[in-house]
């Protein structure tokens, strides 16, 4: 008895590691109640969050510039009408 308890024991923990594994792979979620301290270590990765860092930076830097060369023109008219409605 103790060893069809235990074989259904491992055989069961098996099938829930694989539908964890699977939901994080297809549903990039995982239930709350698998996420433990070793989850955190096995799935951190510095060097592709560094990298995505680096690269939201630049289009950050790179969209600013766009805009700013966009509105540039504006900013001489937008002046002239807050000067002109008495704001100043």
């Amino acid at each position: 008895m103790k060893e069809i308890s235990s074989s259904l024991n491992q055989y069961l923990e098996s099938l829930l590691n694989q539908t964890v594994s699977a939901a994080e792979t297809y549903l990039r979620r995982i239930p709350l109640n698998s996420v433990t301290e070793s989850w955190f270590l096995r799935n951190i990765d510095i060097k592709t969050k560094k990298i995505h860092q680096i690269v939201k930076r630049f289009g950050d830097l790179v969209l600013a510039l766009i805009l700013l060369c966009i509105t540039l023109p504006f900013w001489p008219l937008i002046m002239l009408l807050i000067r002109g409605s008495g704001c100043w």
